[in-house]
């Protein structure tokens, strides 16, 4: 019987790296992903022309050789990753059915997450915080302290509703189209580029806020839920439906109530 060989993506690869690494040089990169430094050296540029990497900084050689280029994931490349591990519908097929429960998905992220743990996700989370000053991310330990392991299905779940509904052109499509049909000069292009991812990271920022938020509002939470910086976004998603005029406003004004 025949077997089909499926692979991992180098993009993937090259992603699912930054878990454990807050940034990464680019010569490290086949040592952490096991992808050859050719495969990485095409695969990083349209990474960070589409913005799920960036570019830190360039470090000089200390022998004398090449530059040494210097990666960070942004938030697009995280929520990539956190949505790459949701689990999928076939996931809860077996024999006998379809069989869906919260402590079933609970089980398939932890595998789905392997080799690392969830303390490996919680400092990914933490340092991603931090790097990117996104307060849900920071506020990982004290989510995971008051709601388990059901905070990580709540993450990942508005991680991938987040990127769902963040289908955008390809970057370097438009660029093409900009410079070839537009007449904007490579310059001009880059700069418009930029100004789109900029914008994409902000919209990202909400959509995501928006999706946690109610993730959380339907989750037990144990002891003070008391918690101010989480209180402060989340009165802000609540201030932002409510100008929509949005019916599933409730569940959210309720959350912002408990975490006064």
């Amino acid at each position: 019987m025949s077997r089909t060989k499926t692979s991992i993506k180098p993009e993937t690869k090259i992603i699912k790296a930054f878990v454990t690494n807050t940034e990464l040089k680019q010569y490290k990169m086949p040592k952490e992903t096991g992808v050859s430094y050719r495969t990485v050296l095409r695969t990083l540029k349209p990474l960070e022309s589409q913005g799920f990497i960036k570019l830190v900084r360039i470090e000089p050689s200390k022998k004398g050789g090449k530059e040494s280029k210097i990666y960070s994931l942004t938030l697009k490349g995280s929520l990539t990753y956190l949505s790459s591990i949701s689990p999928k519908s076939v996931d809860f097929e077996t024999n006998d059915g379809f069989h869906y429960s919260l402590e079933k998905t609970n089980e398939l992220i932890e595998k789905k997450i392997q080799p690392y743990k969830l303390k490996d996700i919680i400092c990914f989370l933490k340092a991603l915080g931090y790097q990117l000053d996104f307060p849900v991310f920071k506020e990982i330990d004290w989510l995971e302290e008051h709601y388990g392991k059901d905070i990580f299905r709540a993450i990942i779940t508005a991680a991938r509703d987040a990127t769902a509904r963040d289908k955008l052109p390809n970057v370097d499509g438009v660029r093409k189209i900009m410079i070839d049909h537009e007449g904007k000069s490579p310059m001009e292009a880059d700069i418009t580029i930029k100004e789109f991812l900029t914008l994409e990271t902000i919209t990202l920022r909400d959509i995501f806020t928006e999706a946690f938020a109610f993730q959380l509002s339907f989750l037990q939470g144990e002891g003070n839920l008391h918690n101010e910086n989480l209180q402060r976004i989340f009165a802000k998603v609540a201030t932002e439906i409510e100008q929509k005029n949005q019916s599933t406003l409730a569940p959210l004004k309720q959350l912002v109530e408990t975490t006064k």
